[in-house]
């Protein structure tokens, strides 16, 4: 949970350097959809989607293993950097 809030933080930051608009009432998902007509590389987007949705998982139905956790670290690592 705390990864997706933590890749909340970095499409918001990407978005301000975009030059998209983004409503602090803007859902994840219509940010991700303003980056991706922006150009931004599928396999990034792919990377927030997944964090995103397991996030999802995580939060409302108590699923996710360690193993998907690392798996997402990692992920949320190559985005910020």
């Amino acid at each position: 949970m705390h990864l997706r809030v933590f890749a909340e933080h970095l499409a918001k930051n990407a978005a301000a350097e975009l030059g998209v608009y983004d409503s602090r009432e803007a859902d994840q998902v219509d940010r991700l959809r303003a980056l991706k007509s922006r150009g931004v590389d599928d396999q990034v987007m792919q990377m927030f989607h997944a964090i995103r949705r397991a996030g999802n998982r995580a939060a409302h139905d108590h699923l996710g293993t360690q193993g998907e956790a690392f798996q997402h670290l990692k992920m949320a690592y190559q985005l910020a950097v």
